[in-house]
């Protein structure tokens, strides 16, 4: 199946919170929750971003009074901390502007970095079920992968069910192998 989420700062409904319009938000979530069902999420990031900080709380609110889950991002436009400077750089010369002119727009900030577990858990570990969710998104999208591309390259014939039966054990223990190294 396909998973939603609401989207980042600039996505329509932290654009609706932020100017103010709570039903025409928790409209859009309704409609999205209608289409995608347990499947949409209610997206929080926290890159230090005014904004970000200010909609946040609204956010959660939407989700928790919509029996919406949450789900705990990170927009990650590079690897460590250290390398802000480096994206700024090359953002400053794909738009023609020097670093002499401010950061560039959506770059305010250095935090558009990999985030491990332990970062996203201090930013997020309050909020029930965002880290969670996180993980609970990660997995799926890794299983739909999996059996989709396992399914148009491997035809098994069974003849019997003890043969399904194993055959399922050792996929699922493949599965579960090849994820535990990215947990």
């Amino acid at each position: 199946g396909v998973i939603c989420l609401s989207a980042c700062l600039a996505g329509r409904m932290p654009q609706l919170l932020m100017a103010g319009d709570y039903e025409g938000a928790k409209k859009w979530a309704a409609e999205m929750k209608d289409v995608f069902g347990d499947d949409f999420y209610i997206e929080i990031q926290n890159h230090g971003i005014d904004e970000q900080l200010q909609v946040n709380p609204r956010l959660i609110y939407l989700a928790k009074q919509n029996g919406i889950k949450l789900v705990a991002t990170n927009d990650c436009h590079y690897l460590r901390r250290r390398d802000a400077q480096t994206q700024a750089v090359l953002m400053c010369i794909q738009m023609g502007t020097q670093l002499a002119d401010g950061r560039p727009i959506g770059f305010e900030t250095d935090e558009f970095y990999y985030k491990d577990t332990a970062e996203m858990e201090r930013l997020f570990g309050e909020y029930e079920g965002a880290i969670e969710n996180t993980v609970r998104i990660n997995i799926k999208s890794y299983l739909n992968l999996w059996l989709t591309t396992a399914s148009r390259h491997n035809t098994v014939q069974v003849e019997t069910t003890n043969e399904l039966v194993l055959l399922c054990h050792r996929t699922l223990t493949l599965i579960y192998l090849d994820l535990y190294r990215w947990l």
